[in-house]
């Protein structure tokens, strides 16, 4: 696919916003499941034919970025209804993508908000020490 994204220490934050903005734009919908929908943030192509998204009760679906550290940018990039789809991984001894439960929407943006300023006020708490 065009546009893939080698994160190397010369990577600046303007590639990586151009990648994700063309990842947005250009999703892969399931035709033989009708409202599937999978945005591939992966630098590899998606395995179109391993996809098997019926049986699931979503239907929204992100393949993450392989480096955490710049998925978890990506992550912070993406609309609620990104942040809120469930994720796919590659699972190559299985041979097929594996749906994993989001857990970020089993939260509110309350509970979310609440929880990061628990764990800032410990955070502040180490410092002090």
């Amino acid at each position: 696919m065009k546009g893939d994204l080698w994160v190397e220490s010369t990577t600046d934050v303007d590639e990586v916003l151009e990648f994700v903005e063309q990842r947005i734009e250009n999703p892969h919908y399931e035709e033989d499941e009708g409202e599937n929908v999978v945005w591939n943030f992966s630098s590899y192509d998606l395995k179109e034919d391993k996809l098997n998204l019926g049986y699931r009760n979503h239907s929204r679906f992100v393949v993450p970025y392989q480096v955490t550290s710049v998925w978890a940018f990506m992550f912070s990039l993406l609309p609620e209804e990104l942040r809120n789809a469930e994720i796919l991984i590659w699972r190559e001894h299985d041979d097929q993508y594996v749906a994993y439960q989001q857990f970020y929407r089993q939260m509110s943006p309350e509970q979310r908000e609440q929880f990061r300023y628990a764990l800032s006020e410990k955070v502040e708490f180490i410092d002090d020490v």
